[in-house]
């Protein structure tokens, strides 16, 4: 595949990924409102990008699919037939989203794409058994004739204000282009987003009728606007291929004849054509405020701008300007630092982007769970719009995922049993997040039957993980053995849960990112589970130590206290590791690196810095205390494999690299 090829199929996939996202969630919304008019227009504009891009991309599977469920919404809103089935409908779509997601996956392998024959063929007996017949379409000619044509209330509304232009377009293709009649698409496709209404002839562009029929005559439109003449004419001056233009802004009269519609049709409109003129105009402004940035160029930037901190800091702090009274260079100095900071700040913000996405693909999850395993079970969704940076988000997918999976098939009971616990029939699970400092608390509740104390304790001694009297267990410390690999309460596997994999895989994926996970519990009433995770991953507020030669970051977050020894608190665990006693606690000792051979007279000259992470808790030895910074994380060249313990590095202000301690591995 070519390079252009292949920028125009990631742009292709970018593209139709946030469309059927937008779609899945529409959808699901619907039948949630038992209607189907708030997905109905938003179903069809989507299908229609998507058939449109897929045929100038000819990805034909993709194309029939889309032109098919394109064709039935088509029926559905010119017809608003009484007799739908809105879960087979809705089970339609969701079908088609489920094809399209893994055609993209096939085409970011760059493997052959697939079509979907039996989907195609199913909701076109969906569409027959609506109406009976195949949809009309619209059709202009050059001599203003119309086959059929139906206008909405919105539509004729616009057509008839003041502000509005009409035209007439004939073009022509440069000889020995391929594929006119997908170009010709194309150009319509997106002379939609500045027109009310555009007609054609030929109408139906995915024949080779109508490839052979542009070759010879050319495409002619007629069409009707809010643009100015200059800007619909620099939109044709773009396209490519094109050899000949013949563009002219007609009356409103001609205009009505050309397709077909008496002036009188549209007088009543006014008003509904000014609410969805509004409505177009804010949508319109509100697309152009946005665009897309691959993340490994935020990466970039985001190393480049870490760069300038470390030379700002070298030229701020050189010293061959010691002693020297620069008065004048220092405040240049202070204006340069205070313009980098907000700078970064400012990559930081681009960095960052909404949980909604990730919170709205649990409305599909929680929906297909719910009626395979029939139970009735409602989503709430709080605060998606809470931001966290880019990365985080890829790691926590999963994550969210199995937890929200199991909050509905460990969680919420049956209906039938829900009743009988004077609950409502229908469960509830709060997906929910916000900020809090520099963290993003993430929880899921459900008001299900809980956990089960009793049960847990009693897993995990069969398991051998209990090492004191079940009675001395605190609440807190039972919920931690779901987090043991391999454990599961449940006597049977299902489809979801019972094999015991899983909520380690939850804890261990959280712990990577320097989060911490929280358990709460009541029998009967539901169980909460709250994530805490960090904002970002690019920045971090750090304790700076030394040990040796080498300075280590260690993450502020994970740092509980920092301890002088004494030489009563020493102890020794029966495997001979030297141990200190904190409070009521027994904390193992551990050594940034075994090469260095440190007896225990060392560990009093030294300081010892407990480390806490998901109640797991050890104290690292260092020989001194630098103070507490921010630091940018790089990670490590891809020539250098993953060192244990460690998550990155960070370059300092005098130059020098210090390593990023990952508290996680270490207390592992």
């Amino acid at each position: 595949m070519s390079n252009e090829l292949q920028l125009m199929a990631e742009m292709f996939v970018h593209e139709t990924s946030s469309l059927i996202e937008q779609l899945e969630n529409k959808i699901i919304e619907s039948e949630r409102d038992n209607s189907i008019d708030i997905a109905m227009d938003e179903i069809f504009r989507v299908m229609h990008t998507i058939k449109g891009n897929s045929m100038m991309m000819n990805y034909d599977g993709i194309a029939k699919t889309s032109h098919a469920l394109e064709d039935l919404f088509e029926y559905i809103r010119a017809e608003k037939p009484q007799n739908m089935d809105f879960a087979e409908i809705t089970n339609l779509v969701l079908e088609t989203v489920d094809y399209i997601k893994g055609e993209l996956d096939l085409i970011e392998a760059e493997e052959e794409t697939t079509s979907n024959d039996a989907l195609v063929t199913k909701i076109k007996v969906k569409l027959d058994s609506l109406k009976g017949s195949t949809s009309s379409s619209k059709k202009v000619g050059n001599t203003g004739s119309v086959v059929s044509q139906d206008y909405s209330d919105e539509i004729l509304g616009l057509i008839n204000e003041d502000d509005t232009h009409y035209y007439e377009c004939s073009l022509y293709y440069e000889e020995d282009t391929e594929m006119v009649n997908i170009r010709a698409f194309s150009v319509i496709n997106q002379l939609e987003e500045l027109c009310i209404d555009v007609a054609s002839t030929p109408s139906d562009l995915e024949n080779l009728e109508s490839n052979r029929e542009i070759e010879l005559n050319g495409l002619f439109l007629v069409f009707s606007s809010k643009s100015k003449y200059d800007e619909i004419s620099d939109f044709f001056t773009r396209a490519p291929f094109i050899s000949q233009l013949n563009l002219n802004e007609i009356g409103k009269e001609a205009y009505l004849e050309l397709i077909g519609i008496q002036e009188k049709q549209v007088e009543a409109e006014v008003s509904r054509g000014k609410a969805a003129k509004s409505k177009t105009v804010r949508k319109n402004q509100t697309e152009q405020n946005f665009i897309s940035v691959k993340v490994d160029k935020l990466d970039s930037l985001m190393n480049l701008v870490s760069e300038l901190v470390v030379a700002e800091s070298m030229v701020s702090r050189n010293p061959d300007l010691n002693g020297l009274e620069l008065d004048n260079f220092n405040k240049s100095v202070k204006q340069m630092r205070k313009v980098v900071n907000d700078l970064q700040d400012v990559v930081m913000e681009v960095r960052m982007v909404p949980l909604a996405l990730t919170f709205l693909k649990m409305n599909r999850l929680v929906r297909d769970m719910a009626i395979k395993i029939n139970k009735k079970v409602e989503l709430e969704l709080i605060g998606q719009n809470t931001e966290v940076d880019k990365s985080i988000i890829e790691q926590i997918s999963d994550p969210l995922m199995h937890l929200i999976r199991n909050a509905v098939d460990h969680g919420i009971e049956l209906p039938e049993e829900r009743v009988k616990n004077n609950k409502p029939e229908k469960g509830l699970v709060q997906l929910e997040a916000k900020r809090e400092g520099g963290e993003v608390h993430i929880i899921i509740r459900d008001d299900g039957q809980g956990m089960n104390r009793e049960r847990i304790l009693e897993k995990a001694e069969q398991r051998g993980l209990l090492f004191k009297e079940r009675e001395a267990y605190t609440d807190e410390e039972i919920y931690e053995f779901i987090f043991q690999p391999g454990f599961s309460t449940n006597e049977e596997a299902t489809d979801f849960s019972g094999r015991g994999v899983g909520m380690d895989v939850v804890a261990k994926a959280i712990e990577r990112i320097g989060g911490k996970i929280q358990v709460e519990s009541q029998v009967h009433k539901g169980t909460t589970i709250t994530i805490r995770i960090p904002l970002t991953l690019a920045i971090i507020d750090c304790i700076l130590v030394e040990v040796g030669k080498m300075k280590y970051g260690i993450p502020i977050n994970s740092v509980n206290q920092l301890i002088k020894a004494e030489k009563d608190d020493l102890v020794k665990d029966p495997q001979g590791h030297q141990m200190i006693m904190y409070g009521n606690k027994c904390l193992e000792i551990k050594r940034t690196y075994k090469s260095r051979e440190i007896d225990d007279s060392s560990i009093f000259d030294g300081i010892l810095v407990y480390l806490e992470n998901n109640e797991k808790g050890a104290c690292l030895l260092v020989d001194e205390v630098l103070g507490e910074y921010q630091l940018v994380v790089k990670k490590f060249p891809n020539f250098i494999s993953k060192v244990k313990g460690l998550s990155g590095c960070a370059l300092l202000g005098d130059g020098n690299i210090c390593m990023i301690v990952d508290p996680a591995e270490t207390l592992n």
